[in-house]
This record gives structure tokens, sequence and C-alpha cells, in this order.
């Protein structure tokens, strides 16, 4: 039996890496983004924040808006200024997450209890 039903876009991000780009002042993060519905997620907006290693936030960065076709995945980088308190000689933890979209579109995100502070 084939299910006819027809699900909105459902979306999330993975970061995959972020770095320094050698001999610059930027940062670039890597991230995956995937849409696991029937419909095409439009003006997604990826949020990936950089916290220290007791998890307090320290900055937040935003890739622009972009659409995504249905069932499918797309490798994703954006760069960004290194904040001037940043220390490269620091350890941080770094997380991405879908922060937005429009639509017909589900934030896998938002529906995981405990991750609202994130």
């Amino acid at each position: 039996m084939v299910n006819s039903e027809s699900y909105p876009a459902m979306v999330e991000s993975t970061v995959t890496g972020w770095y320094q780009i050698e001999g610059t002042n930027l940062l670039e993060f890597d991230y995956v983004l995937y849409n696991y519905g029937d419909v095409e997620a439009k003006n997604v907006v990826t949020e990936c924040k950089v916290y220290d290693l007791s998890a307090n936030p320290l900055y937040t960065f935003k890739d622009s808006p972009q659409n995504i076709a249905s069932r499918s995945y797309t490798d994703k980088e954006f760069m960004e200024d290194i904040p001037s308190g940043m220390n490269p000689n620091r350890e941080y933890i770094i997380f991405c997450h879908v922060d937005s979209c429009e639509g017909d579109c589900v934030n896998l995100m938002d529906r995981i209890d405990g991750l609202e502070d994130l």
C-alpha cells in the first residue's frame, strides 16, 4: 500500500566543521541542511552559536536565507568576521541549527524538548 499523504517541509541542520581561514580574519562554518518533507523548504535560516567549554553562549552567526528541495540535503558554508574578543588559542563548542523557515515548514529542532535555550 502506498502512502498518499503529503508531508510539509521538515528541516534540520548539522555542523560538519568550522575553522579560521588561514591568513584572514574570517571563520568558516560548514554544515549540512536536510529537508525530509515532501515540499520545498523556503527561506531557511541556519544559525551557528559558539559556546565556551562551560556551555555559555558567546557568539551567534546566521547564514542568509535559502531554499532546499523536498527530500534532499545540501552541504553549505558561510563565512563571518572573527569577533574581536574571540581568542584563537581557546577551545570552543559550536552548534548549528535551523533558526527559521517559512510556509509549510516544520523546524525539527522545535520538536525536541529541552533544546529551547540553545
